[in-house]
């Protein structure tokens, strides 16, 4: 099922991953206050990519066919989601002591998600839910770090290994063994490498995604939505340079509309991380590998409203307001 639904581009496109994350040099000093650039190996590799990027766009979004009904929550009895929430923050941590790549975590969740959007579960079952979806994941993508000896001893042994792989046949009866589909790390590894963004902004971007991952309503964007959006978002708390081409216009599939709404509520999940209750992905990205960007500090992410029609910056992030008008509203359409 991998080889024969795992498409030649996409394929060069993750071989590439590895490399071209060590060639993204990491961040300049603290005084300067300035992201460094990509290298010149990183650019040469970007370049000879430049030809095959529209054909593994194409082929991304062929992949993004899958979708999850967003508003299976309300058809659960017994789950909530809240509870949603916690098996996913207890996945990242257990994605993290493993070692285990992106794509696993974020496909693992797309198939827990399909899988409560056609069945309605138990809270007892949840756990078995999770940790079954993150073996398939890992299957899938060939990562031979997870087994399950190592999941019966993280579930305290509630269940068995029998009771693990019975979960995995139903799960993949469920969707009908269409196990691959495009997550957003692979649309954030594809416009890392069209608009050059260094290691630091692919981090960050990570961070926010993975955010994501955890707020049920988010569920309601597609991979490309969020990924374009925690790389703008990513891009403008950074303060770096303007892109050389549009992230909304080089996606022809999505709006600028709806990149900027997705963008906000981004803002809104990486305003809270630090305090919130669930602060697994906080703990996983204040590594010194993923240059600690859960401990930046950014202010506050949401745009401030002034009297005045100027542009107001807030921490790197560009904002226009509105001027307010007195009087009756034909007055002001005047």
């Amino acid at each position: 099922i991998y080889h024969s639904q795992r498409l030649p581009a996409l394929e060069f496109c993750a071989m590439a991953q590895s490399p071209l994350h060590s060639l993204a040099p990491p961040l300049e000093a603290e005084a300067t206050g300035q992201v460094a650039e990509p290298t010149r190996a990183f650019e040469v590799h970007r370049r000879c990519l430049g030809e095959y990027v529209p054909e593994v766009r194409r082929l991304l979004a062929d992949g993004e066919v899958c979708t999850v009904n967003c508003g299976y929550m309300k058809r659960q009895r017994d789950i909530t989601v809240d509870m949603r929430a916690i098996l996913v923050d207890w996945l990242v941590e257990v994605h993290a002591a493993h070692g285990l790549r992106s794509e696993t975590l974020f496909l693992a969740v797309f198939l827990l998600d399909r899988f409560l959007s056609r069945w309605s579960a138990k809270p007892r079952h949840l756990q078995l839910l999770g940790v079954a979806a993150l073996l398939i994941a890992a299957k899938f993508l060939h990562e031979r770090r997870l087994r399950n000896s190592d999941l019966v001893r993280l579930c305290s042994e509630a269940y068995t290994k029998r009771d693990i792989m019975r979960t995995e046949v139903l799960i993949l009866k469920t969707v009908n063994f269409r196990v691959f589909t495009t997550t957003a790390v692979d649309f954030l590894n594809l416009f890392q490498l069209t608009h050059a963004c260094p290691e630091v902004q692919h981090s960050l971007a990570l961070y926010v995604l993975e955010l994501s991952l955890v707020e049920y309503r988010m569920i309601r964007y597609t991979g490309s939505y969020l990924a374009a959006a925690a790389v703008l978002l990513s891009h403008a708390l950074l303060q770096r340079s303007p892109f050389r081409t549009p992230l909304s216009a080089e996606c022809e599939y999505e709006t600028r509309r709806t990149i900027k709404t997705c963008a906000k509520d981004m803002c809104f999940l990486l305003e809270g991380a630090r305090h919130g209750p669930r602060q697994a992905v906080a703990r996983k990205f204040s590594r010194p590998a993923l240059h600690c960007v859960a401990k930046l500090a950014f202010g506050s992410c949401r745009p401030s409203t002034t009297a005045s029609g100027s542009c107001t910056r807030r921490q790197g992030v560009k904002v226009k307001t509105r001027p307010k008008v007195r009087g009756s509203a034909a007055a002001a359409r005047k």
